[in-house]
């Protein structure tokens, strides 16, 4: 307001964390550390030379070609360059040479076994060169042939031969060809059958910002005069364009004029559909597959507490994380286990030790994991808790993880929110769950005033007609206690908007609620916080991560997709191991995993014992943890 002084609102703070260190410049990688194949030169280069004659006759047949005449600028042949089993291939020539004609457009590498079982590795470079600017090899090849050198005339350096003679480049190359579609595909999908029409997601090279409106278009022209399906969508990426298309392989291959552009083809993004589509004995494959490339994590790394109906560790994903020691109830009548019909608790675990599971299932990648699970259970097994009790329940909950486990850090989860109070509901005043909340997280009501942080959910609306999105979002309150000040309360937003079936083509027709990168359907808000007083409670969300999806279903019944929900650990895993899951349930552990990633990487190296920056308060750490304010007095 004006005359009143602005208020300093320090969210971050990097006093004392900066640290001077000397540069020193990355190596260039020369023949020093990069396994070279020894050749006869001569005879490789002749090789080498023949090959790139056949390109340039390809080169010189597409440039007369009807359907490119409207590119002329842009013509080109696509190249595969393929390396020699078992050594590295430079490609960083390719692709930093757009003003000579020369494009890197994708890098694959194909593993092959020995005789003896060993596995060695080719690496393939698919390599765009414009028509005429295949001197950009040829030269290259002769300096390899020549031998070319020089002697440095200034410097340090002064007086010393330097090699000009691409052998790095040169020598590795075992073959070059023309690129036939098999180059362009770059996903752990199969290629699809020669006639099957399928989906592909087509990604169109942008070298320079003014390149992309140009290179769109001439796709869009083609994949229309071919009679291509085209989604009319399509993602801007910083250096590709990406587009939907559905076409068979063979009418693809023989589209020059697109794949004139393209640098990859994939398969369109998995869904958790498609997992939970599998029969038991293919999840089992999966979740074994997933099992063999994970990196545990050590054995005092800190934790993500589930504050929830139970976990059920039985879980193959989740019984090495979730030591039976860290498995707690409040109640010992309630039990451990997730008693929830479609389990609540256990998805939240699921997601809160591996976030989205669909991404890992779907690629082969090393998953190193650097935090553990902890569970105890704050929900009856029979009936509810009285509301006046929740408060303490979850300071019970949060004492009893701290006395199984008292030199660990952790971060804890509550995923589990309540709206029956009415001014909370109109305002989002401070409530006696929210108050015990703040009181546990500050510390400040104990001697050491132990600070803890915990995510909450927000809380979700009950659409249950697609037109009132996001009208409803913005009238239904987040749920008590996520009006709590110290706590991290989550929202949900949403990236997922590609609805698949059960083969994982893409479902024509389908639209979904909400944009990607838009406000989840399933998450209410704090718009109706709007009151005088309400202008006095910190604004919420604190932040927001992916809650799912919804797709407009018949007569403007929302569809709880399962390719637009999460996929995570199912309760009931003896029957399937995955479940789709999402919310701002699902939103919430996503934030304390992160929370947990950010303790892992910050340890403390003071010598007290306590090895985690995380938990540690210790004077000896550099800068001030900043005081969390309590708002219990803020009661009414």
């Amino acid at each position: 307001m004006p005359g009143e002084a602005p208020v300093a609102l320090r969210h971050l703070d990097y006093s004392g964390r900066a640290k001077q260190q000397p540069y020193k410049a990355k190596g260039t990688g020369g023949a020093g550390d990069f396994a070279l194949v020894p050749r006869q030169r001569a005879a490789h280069a002749a090789k080498l030379r023949g090959e790139l004659r056949a390109a340039q006759s390809e080169s010189d047949r597409l440039k007369v070609l009807t359907e490119l005449a409207p590119y002329a600028e842009e013509i080109g042949i696509n190249l595969e360059i393929r390396g020699k089993p078992g050594f590295p291939l430079s490609v960083e020539p390719f692709d930093a040479a757009p003003q000579s004609g020369v494009a890197l457009k994708n890098v694959r590498f194909e593993k092959t076994s020995r005789a003896d079982g060993s596995e060695v590795v080719t690496t393939i470079a698919t390599v765009f060169v414009r028509h005429g600017k295949l001197t950009f090899l040829t030269k290259r090849i002769e300096d390899y042939v020549e031998e070319r050198q020089t002697i440095i005339q200034k410097g340090k350096r002064a007086g010393q031969v330097m090699k000009l003679d691409n052998e790095t480049l040169i020598a590795n190359i075992e073959s070059i060809g023309v690129a036939a579609i098999e180059a362009f595909w770059t996903s752990r999908h199969p290629l699809p059958e020669i006639d099957v029409q399928t989906w592909w997601e087509v990604w169109v090279r942008v070298g320079f910002e003014a390149e992309r409106a140009r290179n769109e278009s001439a796709v869009i022209a083609e994949a229309q005069r071919l009679g291509m399906e085209r989604r009319p969508e399509w993602l801007v990426l910083p250096e590709h364009t990406v587009f939907l298309i559905k076409t068979s392989r063979r009418m693809l291959a023989s589209a020059t004029a697109v794949l004139n552009f393209v640098s990859e083809l994939r398969h369109p993004a998995v869904t958790a559909k498609f997992f939970i589509e599998e029969t038991p004995t293919e999840q089992q494959l999966w979740t074994d597959d997933l099992l063999s490339r994970v990196e545990p994590p050590p054995e005092d790394a800190p934790a993500v507490c589930v504050l929830d109906s139970g976990v059920n560790r039985g879980h193959p994903l989740l019984a090495d994380l979730l030591a039976e020691s860290d498995q707690d109830t409040v109640r010992g009548e309630w039990g451990k286990d997730d008693h929830e019909a479609n389990g609540h608790g256990t998805p939240v675990a699921g997601l809160a030790a591996y976030g989205d599971l669909t991404p890992l299932l779907a690629n082969a990648d090393p998953v190193s994991l650097s935090h553990r699970i902890e569970s105890v259970k704050i929900l009856p097994r029979v009936g509810v808790n009285e509301p006046e009790h929740y408060g303490p329940i979850t300071q019970a909950a949060m004492a009893k993880a701290e006395s199984n486990a008292p030199h660990r850090a952790r971060v804890f989860v509550l995923a589990v929110t309540a709206s029956d109070a009415e001014d909370f509901t109109e305002n989002g005043r401070p409530s006696a769950w929210s108050s015990a909340l703040d009181g546990y997280t500050s510390g400040a009501m104990e001697e050491d005033e132990k600070k803890r942080l915990i995510c909450v959910s927000g809380g979700n609306t009950d659409l249950q007609d697609g037109t009132d999105y996001p009208s409803l979002n913005e009238v239904t309150s987040f749920g008590d206690p996520a009006q709590s000040w110290n706590a991290i309360t989550v929202g949900a937003y949403t990236e997922k908007s590609i609805v698949t079936d059960e083969n994982g083509d893409l479902v024509a027709d389908s639209v979904c609620l909400a944009k990607s990168g838009g406000l989840s359907p399933s998450s209410a808000t704090t718009c109706l916080w709007t009151s005088t007083e309400s202008r006095q409670w910190p604004l919420k969300p604190d932040v927001v991560f992916e809650g799912g999806n919804f797709a407009a279903g018949g007569a403007g019944v929302p569809d709880a997709h399962d390719s637009l929900s999460l996929l995570t650990t199912r309760a009931n895993f003896q029957a399937t191991l995955f479940a789709p899951f999402g919310d701002t349930s699902a939103a919430a552990p996503l934030a304390a995993r992160m929370a947990a990633q950010i303790q892992a990487a910050s340890r403390c190296d003071a010598p007290h014992g306590n090895r985690w920056k995380g938990s540690c308060l210790c004077p000896l750490r550099a800068g001030r943890q900043p005081r969390l304010r309590d708002a219990s007095n803020h009661r009414e």
